[in-house]
């Protein structure tokens, strides 16, 4: 909840920053504050923020993909695809997976704004809901036929540090979309700042909610065995989180070109402020 509120501040403070002095990348709004050596900082530190998150984005696009992929061959062509009883991969499914992602992706990676990928945002939030839904079921199925199991698991605080250390990240990067406001608020139909703040706060709001009951139903369906990675924990052959699965690949798989557009725009830029 905190990450969420500061998220919404600091998001509308960057837009009032841009607006103030006129700019429209993050890199010319640290220009116009403190001068052209931390434009070039700032241009650096979103270069690498964001290409670190590509990489993570392929290889959650490897780690959703490939499993479903190969199994598909495997079921449609008998013999050509194989996956381990776990749902696992080799390195070589998973490269080969991975190369034709990007390569399907490739129109979409190179579109030069955020107005022609706006209808993206859609598709993936819709795709991410349907896991939510499905790991929602799930959780209730088990806590509803069980329903000693949720007084015997449950951990209603953390009891060690380093628990709290590790899922810290992952709160304050939940929210982490700074280095596209500036676009996609120039990139709104008359930007007006209440419209500007209006479109903040629903975003955010809507992303918290669907993050929290995310968590939640994660949390209550696997309790103290809770995987890094959620999907882990249930039945790969389960028709359900199959299902989620392919909502949440559709959604990861369309994160990439959000992304990869203002870390290609950082990159070109760097040049110039050398």
């Amino acid at each position: 909840i905190v990450s969420a509120l500061a998220t919404d501040l600091s998001l509308y403070l960057l837009v009032s920053c841009s607006r103030r002095c006129g700019s429209m990348t993050f890199g010319n709004v640290a220009k116009s504050a403190y001068g052209r050596s931390l434009e070039f900082i700032t241009t650096c530190v979103v270069f690498f923020l964001v290409g670190c998150l590509l990489v993570g984005l392929m290889i959650l696009n490897k780690g959703i993909w490939a499993p479903i992929i190969v199994a598909g061959l495997s079921f449609l062509l008998p013999g050509q695809g194989e996956t381990a009883e776990d749902g696992t991969t080799t390195p070589l499914q998973d490269a080969i997976v991975l190369f034709f992602l990007l390569a399907s992706m490739m129109p979409f990676l190179l579109k030069k704004d955020l107005t022609s990928l706006r209808h993206i945002c859609f598709v993936g939030f819709f795709s991410i809901a349907v896991l939510c839904v499905a790991m929602v079921y799930r959780a209730a199925e088990l806590n509803l036929s069980q329903p000693e199991f949720f007084y015997t698991n449950v951990k209603w605080i953390a009891t060690n540090n380093a628990d709290v250390l590790n899922a810290l990240p992952i709160i304050l990067l939940a929210f982490l979309c700074s280095f596209n406001i500036i676009s996609v608020s120039c990139s709104l139909v008359n930007p007006t700042r209440d419209r500007v703040k209006e479109v903040i706060h629903k975003s955010v709001f809507l992303s918290f909610l669907l993050m929290y009951v995310f968590g939640i139903a994660g949390y209550l369906f696997a309790y103290g065995s809770t995987n890094g990675n959620i999907l882990l924990c249930f039945d790969p052959t389960d028709p359900v989180i199959l299902l989620g699965r392919i909502g949440c690949g559709i959604t990861t798989l369309f994160a990439l070109p959000m992304n990869a557009l203002p870390c290609r725009d950082a990159l070109l830029s760097l040049a110039s402020q050398i």
